[in-house]
C-alpha cells in the first residue's frame, strides 16, 4: 500500500434524536479514553471534530475513490468505528 494513512475513530449521531448532543459528547469521551488506554494510538496526532456531516469526513480523505463523500452509507448509526484508509486503497471500518 503506498499514500499517507488516515485513522478516524468515528460514531454517527443522528441529528433528529432528542439525545442527539448527549450522544456526541459521550462518544467523543469514549474515543478519547480509547486513544489514552493504547500507546499506538496515544503516539499519533489527533484532530477532534465535533458535529460534522458524513460528507465533510469522507471529504477529509475517508472516502473511497469513485464512492459518495457519505461515509455514514458504510456504518451503523449510533455505533463506534475506526476507520483506516491508506492512500488510494478503499477504507476498511471495525465496527467497536
Amino acid at each position: 500500500m503506498n499514500g499517507p494513512v488516515k485513522i478516524g475513530l468515528l460514531y454517527e449521531a443522528r441529528q433528529k434524536d432528542a439525545s442527539y448532543n448527549k450522544q456526541c459528547e459521550e462518544a467523543i469521551k469514549g474515543m478519547m479514553d480509547r486513544i489514552q488506554s493504547n500507546p499506538q494510538l496515544k503516539a499519533m496526532q489527533w484532530e477532534t471534530v465535533k458535529k460534522n456531516t458524513c460528507e465533510d469526513i469522507g471529504n477529509r480523505g475517508f472516502a473511497n475513490k469513485g464512492q459518495s463523500p457519505d461515509i455514514c452509507d458504510n456504518m451503523e448509526a449510533k455505533h463506534g468505528y475506526t476507520v483506516m484508509k491508506q492512500g488510494e486503497a478503499n477504507a476498511v471500518y471495525e465496527k467497536h
